[in-house]
């Protein structure tokens, strides 16, 4: 399941509809090492967007707020601190790029309080938040 929503975002992200050109998304370089750590970081993520689809359906929206604070919310800042340096996205990142991923991680924890809550206005607003931050992110800059 995981791996047909990473194609189907994959799709998206290269489609028309999305209004990024892959020229006009700025090339990000980095060491091999925290391009995967990057990547690994953003398959979490979706897993997380997943854990919130599968509580809601399920009626449960408080069974995905551990799982969303770790992988998505401030709780996962500071994950790749033990990886050797030269596999810390985080030090390779532009600020502005950087910035993103801070507001994106204090989205995910404004989510998990909202799933915690069971406030579905609270939650759907959250959502917006974090996918917009993902959004913003993926159309901006590509990995290269």
């Amino acid at each position: 399941m995981i791996r047909r929503l990473a194609v189907f975002l994959l799709i998206l992200a290269n489609s028309p509809l999305t209004g990024a050109d892959e020229a006009d998304r700025h090339k990000v370089d980095m060491p091999a090492p925290a391009a995967s750590a990057l990547r690994e970081e953003m398959l979490m993520k979706l897993q997380a967007l997943h854990q919130v689809e599968a509580a809601l359906a399920a009626g449960k929206p408080a069974d995905a707020a551990p799982f969303v604070e770790r992988h998505l919310g401030m709780g996962a800042m500071g994950q790749h601190a033990a990886l050797p340096p030269e596999a810390r996205p985080g030090r390779y990142l532009p600020d502005a790029m950087f910035a993103l991923g801070r507001q994106s991680h204090r989205n995910g924890s404004e989510l998990a309080e909202a799933l915690k809550a069971d406030d579905r206005p609270r939650i759907d607003a959250a959502l917006r938040d974090v996918t917009a931050t993902c959004v913003a992110c993926h159309s901006t800059y590509r990995l290269h």
